[in-house]
């Protein structure tokens, strides 16, 4: 039994016309970092490219890609550092007891 293509059709269609590129955007599509998107294409071409060389040998099944990280999930940049609102808190806790310090 086949197992299922882990690629999206639109990746599998740029590999095919040999656009690395548009393979590595379609794919960090599903939630992949631009790093582990270029190894895996890297890695699908460099199979691909092995396979065409030996004619007659089948081809390995392409690798499912990672699952997106932590960081993919909550929209941030790698390296970007999560913000507090603690600034906004002291800002407003300071202007509310000006404002009770000059109109009681």
């Amino acid at each position: 039994m086949p197992t299922p293509d882990p690629l999206p059709p639109e990746v599998r269609k740029a590999l095919e016309q040999g656009n690395l590129l548009e393979a590595i955007k379609q794919l960090r599509k599903t939630g992949l970092g631009l790093k582990a998107a270029k190894d895996a294409i890297d890695q699908i071409d460099q199979r691909l490219n092995q396979a065409a060389s030996r004619p007659g040998k089948p081809v390995p099944p392409p690798m499912k890609p990672a699952p997106p990280t932590q960081l993919s999930r909550t929209g941030l940049s790698p390296g970007e550092v999560p913000r507090s609102r603690d600034g906004v808190l002291l800002l407003v806790g300071i202007a509310s007891l000006l404002a009770w310090w000059f109109l009681r």
